[in-house]
């Protein structure tokens, strides 16, 4: 007979996909260090900005109509190929496993901020309800600190009140069409790197 092992019991949960280990403590840092550098910031009504239509370079954008978040919008070539390497050669494989599709395009990274000093948060939504954002099927989302901030957890009420708050390079995969939200972040600031994959 086997040892007796702990057990938990798992209740209703979204269907998300974890994966650990995308990214490594040297590429968050680095990431983090990438978002407060200084580019143009242009604002947001929480739908577009006028910043991807002007900017040729990275810049960041202001989401503070929907939600308080700001996001770094990655246009260099050589990060974006580091990105694809070591983000998406390690997220499409589990991905086609779990979910049985494995997406071929993604829109442009973003390396997003939640900041407890702008009360960094972001509502219920979901990620493709409009004719501008409708072909996003998946959005990926890497942790790139877990020590620097209190709250900021990732929820998904329609399956339960499950907080996600995942280790720092951690992977959080989940369907464009799930409705979730970004919790206050209470203190420090919480850094992800984000796309919209489709295809």
């Amino acid at each position: 007979m086997h040892a007796d092992k702990p057990r938990g019991r798992l209740g209703m949960h979204p269907p998300v996909l974890v994966i650990p280990n995308v990214l490594d403590g040297e590429t968050c840092a680095r990431l983090i260090e990438t978002f407060d550098r200084p580019v143009p910031l242009w604002e947001s009504d929480g739908k577009v900005s006028e910043g991807f239509n002007v900017e040729q370079g990275d810049f960041k954008v202001r989401n503070a109509a929907y939600g308080n978040v700001v996001q770094y919008i990655v246009r260099d070539a050589e990060l974006m190929r580091e990105l694809d390497t070591k983000v998406m050669r390690r997220v499409i494989p589990q991905m086609d496993k779990a979910f049985g599709y494995s997406p071929a395009s993604r829109e442009q990274y973003r390396i997003a901020c939640y900041d407890a000093a702008e009360g960094g948060s972001l509502p219920p939504h979901r990620d493709n309800p409009t004719e501008e954002t409708k072909h996003r099927r998946f959005t990926v989302s890497v942790n790139l600190n877990n020590s620097a901030f209190e709250g900021s957890e990732l929820v998904f009420r329609e399956s339960s009140d499950h907080v996600y708050d995942v280790d720092e390079g951690t992977a959080i995969v989940w369907s464009a069409s799930l409705l979730h939200e970004v919790l206050p972040v209470t203190a420090g600031r919480r850094f992800i790197l984000g796309a919209h994959l489709y295809g």
